[in-house]
């Protein structure tokens, strides 16, 4: 029916809120108080830990996942049509890139400065701080990553492998 619904850790609904599209991927700052809804309705939404709406974000594309750094001052949204869009804390977008496949899963490493992007047979590494993108062919669909603060463990789970990198996209363990 369209609508989000947000629970404590004893399982308690804290808030729900209807959107205008089905909820396509969520996401929790690590401090817990922004929480992120990729959209069927070409929008990302940001609420805050209350469920009050804090901006909405429209892109061209039907939004397919999203990621949200430490305190979500640095927000990216992936869509079906190859959109890439990184936004600030308040919604205003910082860069788009525009890819020639669609954005599946990504993850945006907590300090906001590393961001991964898969898709069907692509990886993508942007260094926000050094504005540098490399694209890397890969075997088998990205379904998931995920990274940690700086990033020095980055995790990418494709079809039947997961793969541990460090921050230097060097494997450590397939």
């Amino acid at each position: 029916n369209y609508e989000i619904a947000c629970f404590d850790v004893n399982g308690q609904q804290k808030w729900s809120s209807k959107l205008g599209g089905e909820a396509k991927r969520c996401a929790i700052s690590r401090d817990s108080r922004k929480i992120g809804v990729a959209c069927g309705d070409t929008n990302l939404h940001m609420f805050n830990d209350t469920g009050l709406l804090l901006w909405r974000y429209g892109c061209e594309g039907q939004a397919t996942c999203l990621g949200i750094n430490r305190d979500a001052t640095v927000n990216a949204v992936g869509h079906t049509n190859g959109d890439l869009h990184i936004l600030d804390g308040l919604g205003s977008r910082l860069r788009r890139e525009d890819m020639p496949f669609d954005i599946l899963s990504l993850d945006i490493s907590g300090k906001g400065t590393k961001l991964m992007a898969g898709s069907y047979d692509k990886l993508v590494y942007l260094d926000l701080e050094k504005g540098t993108k490399n694209i890397f062919q890969v075997e088998n669909w990205i379904k998931d990553i995920s990274m940690d603060h700086e990033p020095n463990l980055i995790l990418v789970g494709s079809m039947g492998i997961v793969s541990f990198f460090d921050g230097d996209l060097q494997l450590v363990y397939n």
